[in-house]
């Protein structure tokens, strides 16, 4: 399924416009099925979402959280990086590379629900989420594991390329003290 719209304003779309309509079929889908006629044969058939994909910013919305360049904005740890000054003058948000814990900590479904029930009754931002998704609402949806690389941004504008030339440039060992511990995530093979 493809989930289109198209927004006319000064501000960002309202996301309940789109989502609930999408909410309401998707719980059918899910929970009641539809009747299909197979060989002269009704069948009632079930679908479930088990993953989305969307554009960054469209992904903050949908997911009800910050902006990837924002504080704690990844779906799958709870680093919540940090903003660095860049030579032009501007403003970068950043994730560290933490040789102790370089994965995590993890989301977990459970705390991004109980986040995103905290952020809601203070009305605040609670590591990253604003409030709950139309997405926790589907039975079948893993909010931390359904949420999937965004393949526009990620690999078709060339930031894997430019991530792994970073990584595995002979030149970079010396610039960057990040360079040996990506090899050994990456190979951990060379470093046993």
């Amino acid at each position: 399924m493809v989930f289109a719209g198209l927004w006319f304003g000064d501000s960002k779309p309202v996301f309940p416009r789109f989502t609930e309509p999408l909410l309401r079929d998707l719980k059918i889908l899910e929970e009641e099925g539809i009747d299909v006629e197979v060989h002269g044969e009704t069948v009632n058939s079930k679908a479930f979402m088990l993953f989305g994909c969307a554009d960054l910013p469209a992904k903050s919305s949908v997911m009800n959280m910050n902006q990837f360049n924002g504080k704690y904005s990844c779906l799958k740890c709870l680093q919540s990086g940090r903003n660095e000054r860049t030579a032009a003058g501007g403003n970068i948000h950043i994730f560290p590379f933490i040789k102790d814990d370089p994965t995590g900590p993890q989301r977990t479904e459970s705390q991004c629900v109980h986040d995103a029930l905290a952020a809601f009754d203070s009305k605040n931002t609670v590591n990253g989420i604003k409030g709950p998704s139309f997405l926790l609402a589907l039975n079948s949806y893993s909010f931390v594991q359904g949420s999937v690389i965004d393949y526009m941004h990620g690999v078709l504008l060339g930031i894997s390329k430019v991530l792994i030339n970073l990584w595995l440039h002979l030149q970079m060992h010396q610039k960057h003290s990040v360079y040996i511990p990506i090899l050994q995530l990456l190979m951990p093979v060379f470093w046993q």
